[in-house]
């Protein structure tokens, strides 16, 4: 989209969008108290996405500024939960799921989720995205594992914890993030790696099951830079 183009919708964002909007399969529940949630989404593009409330005092902030929600589905069970997404991001088949009280998923400026994935968080916990990540399809990030495990003498021993991603973090296909993991900023997650509870240094590529660091004093491009411009 040249400069020209955005500049015009950006002086039309809400009157365009809400046209759009009009005529796209989007669905919008709220149930149990829906009168103390609070939506923030006039000026957002969105396409057959829904968003689904059960609970009290939850707040779902999507800022407007050429951001696009295509077949995404925001589900909140609980009370007081907060789900924010920055301006220019572009979801594509995205599931934000928080259960319980407290929880927060938060998506920094101009990220994109490319394909199929799946945030969830419980628990209170937080899943906080930096700014301008990428992201693949076929991801998982989990604050938590949804059941109890229990020692012999009954006591829960596995907490949920929060998920911290940086700015400008590339995630490969196929990824799955479990909770306490911290990936700082300018890395790369290679494809199929399951990340359990680490924190990563930034600028590093990072890989493998487990999670380990793989290449160090790196960063990435989404333009892709021929390789013979390298040699000349």
């Amino acid at each position: 989209m040249n400069e020209r183009i955005k500049t015009i919708i950006g002086k039309h964002e809400d009157v365009i969008s809400a046209m759009y909007n009009l005529f796209r399969k989007n669905k919008t529940h709220l149930r149990g108290g829906g009168k103390k949630n609070l939506l923030k989404i006039k000026g957002v593009f969105r396409d057959k996405t829904s968003i689904n409330i059960r609970g009290r005092g939850n707040r779902v902030f999507v800022e407007k500024g050429l951001t696009r929600l295509i077949n995404c589905r925001i589900t909140i069970l609980g009370d007081n939960n907060t789900i924010h997404i920055g301006k220019g991001c572009k979801l594509t088949d995205a599931s934000l799921h928080i259960e319980d009280d407290g929880g927060v998923i938060t998506i920094g400026d101009g990220t994109i989720i490319s394909g199929k994935t799946h945030l969830a968080c419980i628990e209170g916990q937080t899943i906080s995205i930096g700014e301008g990540c990428l992201f693949s399809a076929n991801i998982t990030l989990r604050t938590g594992d949804s059941h109890s495990i229990i020692d012999k003498d009954g006591k829960r021993i596995n907490p949920s914890k929060d998920i911290t991603i940086g700015t400008h973090v590339w995630v490969g296909n196929t990824v799955i993030i479990l909770k306490g993991t911290i990936i700082k900023d300018n890395c790369v997650v290679a494809t199929g790696s399951v990340l359990t509870g680490k924190e990563f240094p930034s600028n590093s590529i990072i890989g493998g099951v487990g999670g380990k660091v793989l290449k160090e004093k790196i960063s990435w491009c989404e333009e892709r830079i021929p390789m013979s411009s390298l040699y000349e």
